[in-house]
């Protein structure tokens, strides 16, 4: 089965050449998707369809002025994700 990865932040033309380049399911957003996590898994939507799928890896390119709740279901899947958001979230503002 081939992997799914998700690429989130990255231009048009950078996600053109991941897809040329890398052997892989490729789902890509320009800006930040919808998702959730469950049962340990990570959820998307898919580029041109309303449902949303799981993936095997992230990669997060980018900082969102709404990145937080994203960052904190990363941590809370724990799957790969490049970068670390747990190390993402620690270079945030902390609220109390």
């Amino acid at each position: 089965m081939t992997e799914s990865i998700c690429l989130i932040g990255f231009d048009e033309q950078e996600n053109d050449h991941f897809k040329n380049k890398i052997d892989a399911h490729i789902i890509a957003h320009v800006t930040l998707p919808s998702y959730h996590v469950f049962n340990g898994e990570f959820f998307v939507d898919r580029e041109s369809r309303s449902w949303q799928v799981p993936v095997d890896r992230v990669v997060y390119h980018g900082i969102f002025e709404d990145d937080f709740d994203l960052l904190i279901a990363l941590s809370l899947w724990g799957g790969p994700c490049f970068p670390n958001p747990r190390g993402m979230l620690d270079c945030r503002l902390k609220h109390a």
